[in-house]
C-alpha cells in the first residue's frame, strides 16, 4: 500500500466522546502510516469564545479544535500537513492520487481530497475532512481563527446562503484573501462517514480541478 513520504506530517482531529470512530482512525493509520491523533474541544472544554454575535459555541469549538491540531502539526519540521477528521474514509489509492496531484500542480497551496456537487445546481461543496496544505497555510488559519473581521464575514456568508460550518467558510475566505492556489482532486478520494458534516459552498473559489482517475 502506498504511503506518504517523510516530508508529511499527518494529524487526525478526534473528539474523545466519539468512541465509535476509533476503528476508523485505526484504518487511517494502516493506510497512511504515522498519524498523530489530536483531541478536539467541546463547547465545555474550549478556550473562551470571542463573543461575536452569532458565533455559536459549537462553531467556536470546531474552529479552535482545528487550530489545536494544526498547531501540533507545526511543531514538526515537515513542509506538508495532511489534516484529517476522524470520520474520514480514504480510498485505498488515496495516497497515490494525492501525490500525483502534487506532482502535476507543484505550486499548490491547498489540496482538497474530498468534495461533491449538489445535484440541484451543481454547486461545488468541499470539506476539510481530508485537506493537504503547506505550512504557511496552517499558520494563516491559526492566525485567522480569532480574527473578528474574518469570523463576521464567514457568519454573514453562512446566514445568506443557509450554509453550515462557519469555520470551513473561513478556509474559503482565507484562501481568497491570500490568493492561494486551491486544488480539488477529481474524482474525490476521501469521504465522510454517513455523509458530509463540515462543508461549505465553494462559490467563487479559484479551484483547479485535477482528474486522477
Amino acid at each position: 500500500m502506498v504511503r506518504f513520504p517523510d516530508d508529511f506530517k499527518i494529524v487526525c482531529l478526534h473528539l474523545p466522546h466519539r468512541t465509535d470512530r476509533l476503528q476508523n482512525i485505526e484504518r487511517l493509520k494502516l493506510q497512511l502510516g504515522c498519524v498523530e491523533v489530536v483531541e478536539g474541544f467541546t463547547p465545555d472544554t474550549c478556550p473562551i469564545s470571542p463573543f461575536i454575535p452569532g458565533h455559536h459555541p459549537i462553531r467556536h469549538a470546531v474552529a479552535q479544535s482545528k487550530v489545536k491540531a494544526l498547531s501540533v502539526a507545526l511543531h514538526s519540521d515537515k513542509e506538508y500537513i495532511l489534516f484529517l477528521e476522524d470520520d474520514c474514509l480514504l480510498i485505498d489509492e488515496g495516497c497515490k492520487r494525492i501525490q500525483y496531484t502534487m506532482d502535476v500542480t507543484p505550486d499548490f497551496d491547498m489540496i482538497y481530497a474530498g468534495w461533491y456537487q449538489q445535484p440541484k445546481d451543481e454547486t461545488i461543496i468541499s470539506s476539510t475532512h481530508c485537506l493537504l496544505m503547506r505550512r504557511e497555510v496552517a499558520e494563516a488559519f491559526i492566525e485567522g481563527a480569532d480574527n473578528r473581521d474574518l469570523i463576521c464575514r464567514a457568519l454573514e456568508f453562512e446566514s445568506e446562503t443557509a450554509t453550515g460550518g462557519s469555520s470551513d467558510i473561513m478556509w474559503s475566505m482565507m484562501a481568497s484573501d491570500n490568493n492561494y492556489k486551491v486544488v480539488l482532486i477529481d474524482p474525490p478520494v476521501a469521504w465522510q462517514r454517513g455523509g458530509p458534516s463540515d462543508n461549505y459552498k465553494g462559490a467563487n473559489r479559484p479551484y483547479i480541478q485535477v482528474y486522477t482517475g
